[in-house]
């Protein structure tokens, strides 16, 4: 198996993901920022970042973040 580029969309995510579980919310929103930074059109990008700033208890980002979803 071949590793992924670290700019690798899928690799981002996962590694939002593995933030995520391990209750990082301020890793998977940096991690997820560089996504999206990278892949402006990923809509899971996009939702992790806005799900990160909800967890950090930055609601009005986030609500602009999902309001920018849809």
């Amino acid at each position: 198996m071949r590793a992924r580029p670290p700019d690798d969309e899928d690799a981002l995510l996962d590694a939002v993901e593995r933030a995520f579980d391990a209750g990082d919310a301020a890793r998977a929103l940096d991690t997820a920022e560089q996504a999206t930074r990278t892949h402006p059109d990923s809509v899971p990008a996009r939702h992790y970042r806005a799900a990160a700033l909800l967890q950090l208890g930055r609601v009005d980002a986030a609500k602009e973040a999902y309001d920018a979803l849809v």
